[in-house]
């Protein structure tokens, strides 16, 4: 899913099964944290969480994010990009 505010747009990122850490990077949040995004950058997108649409990435490109998963602090799946 897809979408756009104020020029930004908005992916849902892909629930993956739960990775092995030998394989894949997996980025959890610490505890007793505010939530908030993993990552904010300048790129034109926002991910959110393919499971219940926190936002985990803030206007980045996804290339910078390839063969990362991100645990939601928020509902606790794993997610994924697409590319």
């Amino acid at each position: 899913m897809t979408g756009s505010f104020g020029g930004q747009a908005t992916v849902a990122m892909f629930v993956v099964p739960t990775p092995d850490p030998k394989k894949q990077a997996i980025f959890q949040h610490p505890e007793n944290v505010p939530i908030q995004p993993f990552f904010k950058g300048s790129g034109g997108t926002d991910y959110v969480c393919g499971e219940c649409g926190l936002t985990l990435l803030q206007r980045m490109n996804g290339a910078q994010v390839s063969n990362i998963v991100f645990q939601c602090p928020r509902c606790e799946k794993y997610n994924a990009t697409r590319t």
